[in-house]
């Protein structure tokens, strides 16, 4: 029987060869264009399922596609293989903490719940909280987690009536350098006054007293009223909390008084004089 002699290139690496009737110079080349059908690969998939490779092989396989770019084709067949399929929340995660540099694995519940109780009383110093912010700063919640924070917050306090310990609490954890508002004790002694107990407590009963009633127009809407010292606040030192020393006036008719007759040196003749003028008017 004649046989033909090739001497020519592989048709899939195009390397020189001496073969009888064949294409291809090894059967590497002759598998790399054969085309297995989509039964045979389905078949493959399900025999193959559940095999965990070991990390041996891992590294070799890794090892051997460093510097090997995927082909267009290798992408679509990836991306085609992948439609369809949902990925589980772990693998997920997995990705997530991959892309973001972090290494530990996502945590349990049951691990949180530990870490919390062991944690529980235990105060943080300073600079555990400064790394653990620069650990943080790469993440910006959305808008959507922010409502859902808001609305959780609203939930869990909703009908819940805080105890008068609770709210001295809160307030002392935000007084003073405490607070965010902090700008190095740049506000007088004057601003402390008026924003003191005391001063709330005195515009409180002035207003009782008039009924909460401006007494030359006679506004009554509470938001728009204020207590006015008949004498000056900061001349009468001995009169700043005394309530015959204050009358209700509503924000317009504070304003045209002080516009009309200044700041310094008030008198009750003044006063007298401005209540007189829309009875006369």
């Amino acid at each position: 029987m004649f046989m033909r002699v090739y001497a020519k290139g592989c048709d899939n690496c195009q390397k020189p060869y001496i073969g009888y009737g064949k294409k291809y110079c090894s059967i590497r080349c002759s598998r790399l264009n054969k085309k297995t059908p989509e039964e045979t690969r389905k078949k493959m998939s399900i025999s193959r399922t559940g095999h965990l490779t070991s990390e041996e092989t891992r590294k070799k396989i890794s090892i051997s596609n460093i510097g090997k770019k995927r082909t267009v084709e290798m992408k679509k067949r990836q991306s085609e293989r992948q439609k369809g399929k949902k990925q589980s929340k772990e693998t997920i995660e997995k990705r997530v903490l991959k892309l973001r540099g972090i290494k530990h694995p996502p945590r349990s519940k049951e691990w949180k719940t530990k870490q919390s109780i062991a944690h529980k009383g235990k105060k943080l110093s300073k600079e555990t909280i400064q790394k653990i912010i620069k650990s943080r700063s790469w993440y910006k919640p959305s808008v959507e987690t922010k409502r859902r924070i808001g609305l959780a917050n609203s939930i869990s306090l909703r009908g819940k009536k805080l105890s008068e310990e609770h709210k001295r609490k809160i307030g002392e954890s935000h007084k003073g350098e405490k607070s965010h508002l902090w700008r190095g004790g740049i506000s007088t002694e004057t601003e402390k006054i008026r924003h003191s107990l005391e001063s709330k407590l005195w515009q409180g009963s002035v207003k009782n007293r008039d009924s909460n009633r401006c007494q030359k127009c006679e506004e009554n809407r509470i938001r728009y009223l204020t207590a006015h010292h008949i004498l000056n606040f900061s001349s009468h030192k001995e009169l700043r909390f005394a309530i015959d020393n204050g009358i209700t006036f509503c924000l317009s008719c504070h304003k045209e008084f002080h516009k009309k007759y200044t700041v310094k040196n008030n008198t009750r003749e003044q006063l007298e004089e401005f209540l007189n003028q829309s009875k006369n008017g």
